[in-house]
């Protein structure tokens, strides 16, 4: 089951290197807001937890929650310089977001990993790449529960519009 939506924002293109802050207090990476194409797909893993007391049935257990994000880049290279993404590239602070009208995002990643970038290509003033992220860590979602002053996650932040 997939979950999708047109606004995002996140800082692409981090280097494992460079994740943090470095010491001149500016974040690493490129910062893209705005309208983007996304969907996003959770997961957990299979485990089998069949033993004795389960009869001969099948007996599951959830194992590591995984997400996976598939994005379709479309960078306007008026307003900015945009290399293109790589395998391997962090994604910093990335929350996803139904439209750009909704105030708390549906998906928020502090870090999340590209694992999959199609050739980034300039057409018409813009850069257009299709990347799929998997989360790198931590990460909240629709269904994680909201607890005042912070998520069982760790990942809270301020209520915001997506424009700030």
């Amino acid at each position: 089951m997939s979950t999708s939506g047109k606004y995002l924002k996140g800082r692409f293109g981090v280097t494992p290197a460079s994740a943090g802050w470095p010491a001149n207090g500016s974040p690493p990476g490129i910062p893209v807001k705005g309208m983007q194409e996304w969907s996003a797909a959770g997961r957990v893993d299979d485990l089998n937890g069949t033993d004795s007391e389960s009869a001969g049935f099948n007996n599951s257990d959830a194992g590591v929650k995984k997400l996976t994000v598939t994005i379709q880049l479309v960078i306007n290279t008026n307003e900015s310089s945009f290399p293109g993404l790589q395998e391997g590239q962090l994604v910093q602070d990335l929350m996803l977001y139904a439209s750009g009208f909704n105030v708390a995002p549906l998906y928020d990643l502090p870090y999340g990993l590209v694992t999959e970038a199609s050739p980034a290509v300039q057409v018409s003033g813009q850069v257009r790449q299709t990347i799929t992220v998997v989360n790198k860590g931590v990460y909240a979602g629709p269904l994680d529960p909201v607890v005042v002053g912070g998520s069982p996650y760790k990942v809270a932040r301020p209520v915001a519009s997506p424009d700030s």
